[in-house]
């Protein structure tokens, strides 16, 4: 698959660098795309995915897109930084993390529905949230640390909607109050803890988290 889309990405233009100045290159990622004319032609089809999804989407929602694809940005910087260590073995490589990047992009899209329900994401890992039987909804939380995996956090929360935030303290730790709330084209997922559960909550692994803002993605 990622060598597909390697290859898609150097027929897809004759532009020889990446989407950004290269004789402005700072960073050690910078200058390994500046480097490589394969990583070159990734770098620009995520630039292209940006703004057809920074197109598509309301302005409040862009400034959420903005942040989390600096966040990606620092994320490639530390792939980049940690290349060949111990810590990234077996991880995406700088060209396989921007072809994932530019396939997350691709699947940003407006929600079709001004509620919760749904499915969002962002670099770290997705939100999906279904209603039941009884008017409950149900949310399911999976996220990562996008540089190499090191923590995993699988969470489910189930509740009613009140005042438009759905809140609920997960099984796996009910020291942690866990809310969602839907907000002008996003969400935003909040964690609340005492105790040893503040420091690292029972369904991650340790210094992991599910807060953040979720962009809504198509359903897969």
């Amino acid at each position: 698959m990622i060598a597909t889309l390697m290859a898609l990405s150097l027929m897809s233009s004759a532009q020889p660098g990446p989407s950004f100045d290269c004789a402005r290159a700072t960073s050690a990622s910078e200058r390994a795309i500046c480097a490589d004319p394969i990583l070159s032609a990734l770098d620009r089809d995520m630039a292209a995915a940006y703004a057809a999804a920074w197109a598509r989407i309301s302005p409040a929602a862009r400034r959420a897109l903005r942040s989390d694809q600096q966040a990606f940005l620092r994320v490639r910087e530390n792939v980049e930084a940690l290349d060949g260590q111990p810590a990234m073995d077996g991880v995406a490589n700088l060209g396989d993390q921007m072809a994932v990047r530019s396939s997350f992009l691709n699947q940003i899209r407006r929600p079709s529905r001004g509620d919760l329900i749904g499915v969002w994401g962002n670099v770290s890992g997705g939100v999906s949230i279904r209603q039941v039987e009884g008017g409950r909804l149900i949310a399911e939380i999976t996220t990562a640390n996008p540089v190499n995996g090191s923590w995993i956090c699988q969470v489910e929360i189930a509740g009613r909607v009140t005042g438009g935030r759905l809140t609920g303290r997960p099984a796996s730790d009910p020291a942690v109050t866990i809310s969602i709330i839907r907000r002008d084209g996003f969400i935003e997922v909040s964690e609340t803890a005492s105790g040893e559960s503040a420091i690292t909550p029972g369904y991650c692994g340790h210094n992991g988290y599910v807060a953040g803002t979720y962009l809504p993605v198509r359903a897969q």
